[in-house]
């Protein structure tokens, strides 16, 4: 089973150079960074579980670090698969934090003590620091997969059935290791129950691997936003018209529970043809008209002389906001200053 799963990590290095020559989504990158960090971890595994970590004692501890970044980089995958956006370092920079820490240990043990000396400090202290360090990747790669969870439940009733189906298929293997590689930390008797926990993984990469080289075509097709719309340039300007007449109107940006379905079904409109529209015709997101639209309106409201000891919760919640500091946040964002900012400068102004 050890040779089988060599030929599995060999075949993940594969998958992940074709990945990186397949740009037909942006995020694809992510992809082949994880499946070549995997398959680095089954090679790690082989060189733990066989007789090589004795002849070869100096990589002992070497490979610690990159453990801790399965998790992000799957998450990467799947959130800019779906968002079709810039990766922004700076929001995303803390999921590399735990990876440091692991590398700065690595680093230590590595330049501090000789292989030998490594392999012996891991037997002397497996209870007091080598099993806290697995329940660390073991708690690390288990709170990817509820991220994962959530982020399915919050956005796939969006999706099209095919991207749904493409994105449930890896993460749903991704949790079942996930429950795996949590229950062999805990009770595994030797090292060698791990063996299952790669095999049952490398599921992901064969998956991958079967749309990346048999279903090319359909992962292009649901690597864009849009699956066969079919949408035209009057179409998108139709339905773009329809927008703005409904955003113009107060009695529809106010509704607290207002979102792209309400909207699509509205004007009468698919709700994909809509998105597509807001994106690609008028360059914009739905959250952005509609919250442009509010701020617009509420600072009708406050701009009003009776208005001014109303509390601005009130006015948030006039505006279609269901919270105070949303609708904060969102003030200053489309008009540079704060609502209390706002108000004051017009109640100087009406004197």
């Amino acid at each position: 089973m050890k040779y089988i799963l060599l030929v599995y990590a060999l075949f993940g290095f594969l998958v992940a150079g074709g990945l990186l020559f397949n740009r037909a989504n942006k995020a694809n990158i992510f992809l082949a960074i994880y499946t070549l960090l995997f398959s680095l971890g089954q090679l790690e595994f082989l060189y733990n579980s066989t007789r090589l970590s004795y002849l070869y004692p100096q990589f002992d501890f070497v490979g610690l670090a990159y453990w801790m970044l399965l998790g992000p980089f799957i998450w990467f995958y799947i959130k800019y698969f779906i968002k079709q956006e810039k990766f922004k370092w700076r929001l995303e920079i803390f999921h590399f934090i735990p990876a440091i820490i692991y590398l700065a240990f690595s680093l230590y043990m590595v330049f501090n003590y000789s292989g030998t000396e490594r392999m012996n400090f891991a037997w002397e202290n497996f209870n007091s620091i080598i099993m806290p360090i697995n329940y660390g990747i073991a708690i690390h790669i288990s709170s990817y997969g509820i991220l994962l969870l959530f982020f399915i439940l919050k956005h796939s009733k969006e999706w099209t059935i095919e991207k749904r189906i493409y994105v449930n298929t890896i993460v749903l293997i991704y949790l079942i290791t996930v429950v795996v590689e949590s229950y062999l930390t805990v009770y595994a008797e030797t090292y060698n129950w791990f063996l299952y926990y790669f095999l049952i993984t490398s599921s992901i990469v064969f998956v991958i691997a079967y749309f990346l080289f048999f279903k090319a075509d359909i992962l292009r097709q649901i690597s864009k936003k849009y699956y066969s719309s079919g949408l035209s340039k009057n179409d998108m300007l139709r339905i773009s018209k329809k927008i703005i007449d409904f955003s113009s109107k107060t009695e529809n940006i106010t509704k607290p529970n207002l979102n792209l379905q309400t909207l699509s079904d509205s004007i009468y409109e698919k709700k994909h043809h809509v998105s597509q529209t807001i994106s690609e015709k008028m360059n914009t997101t739905f959250k952005d008209i509609i919250n442009k639209k509010r701020i617009e309106y509420s600072q009708q409201l406050l701009s009003m002389g009776e208005n001014a000891n109303t509390k601005l919760f009130a006015i948030a919640l006039d505006s279609g906001f269901k919270n105070k500091t949303t609708f904060h946040r969102a003030f200053v964002k489309y008009t540079g200053e704060t609502p209390n900012e706002f108000r004051k400068k017009e109640c100087r102004l009406i004197k």
